[in-house]
């Protein structure tokens, strides 16, 4: 959506809870429905302006650690957090993008208007045995959104 400059997004944690997992979140982690996760609500942000609304889920225990932490102690980047302070290292992740509309709320925090066409981006990271760490879920204007890929 953004990049190519070498910068890297700001983040503004909007939101931390502890959670029962729902059945889409505890599908994707591999924990029983209902199970307690750390949910992470965060806006990306390139040059101060939003451009990515984003729902981390995090399985507990393992992840207590930053269900913990002071919320302005998190970086703008978490998987150096998740290394720093639970010596977990994000392998890989899969994604897979869809189309969607902006709710009222996801609007008003994308500066746009409710309806406005998102690109989804569902994200699974696993760590390097293979085992997965994070699902996420994140929301971006359709209009700023681009895809580049390359296979070799």
């Amino acid at each position: 959506m953004h990049g190519g400059t070498g910068e890297t997004p700001g983040s503004r944690l909007l939101d931390r809870k502890i959670q029962e997992a729902p059945g889409v979140v505890a599908a994707a982690l591999g924990v029983q429905e209902h199970a307690p996760i750390v949910n992470l609500h965060r806006l990306r942000l390139w040059q101060d302006t939003p451009f990515l609304v984003e729902d981390i889920w995090l399985p507990l225990p393992q992840f207590q650690p930053i269900a913990e932490v002071n919320l302005n102690e998190l970086g703008s980047l978490l998987y150096p957090e998740y290394e720093n302070r639970i010596g977990l290292i994000i392998a890989s992740a899969t994604e897979e993008l869809s189309v969607t509309q902006a709710t009222d709320r996801t609007a008003q925090l994308l500066n746009c208007r409710s309806g406005d066409p998102l690109v989804k981006i569902n994200r699974i990271a696993r760590t390097h045995t293979g085992d997965v760490a994070e699902y996420r879920e994140s929301y971006g204007l359709a209009s700023s959104f681009r895809y580049q890929v390359e296979i070799n």
